[in-house]
């Protein structure tokens, strides 16, 4: 997960929503390792506090400020280009459809 480029605006209770959300959403937060990538030191608050609620979600959640740290972490086999042009095209994406809603 790429947030570098994000505003995280989370309280303490809206970390406790997303959990309870997600939760109750069993495809968003199956069992997995999650890399975030983040350059903020709010971002490193917001998913600390993730991982202090008793009923936390089931990643093993680790954060990064660096995609090579990122994938190194999880092992990944594709190449570190490849990565940087899959986050590329999802940021590509996300701005069309932001677009595509204000028209």
């Amino acid at each position: 997960m790429d947030i570098r480029h994000t505003t995280v605006k989370g309280v303490k209770s809206d970390v406790k929503k997303y959990i309870e959300f997600a939760n109750n959403h069993k495809g968003i937060s199956g069992k997995r390792k999650l890399a975030v990538i983040t350059s903020k030191p709010r971002h490193v608050v917001f998913f600390t506090f993730l991982n202090m609620f008793p009923s936390r979600l089931p990643q093993t959640m680790k954060l990064f400020s660096s995609i090579e740290a990122a994938m190194f972490w999880l092992g990944g086999p594709l190449e570190l280009d490849e990565v940087k042009c899959c986050l590329d095209n999802l940021k590509d994406k996300v701005r069309t459809c932001l677009t595509e809603s204000l028209d």
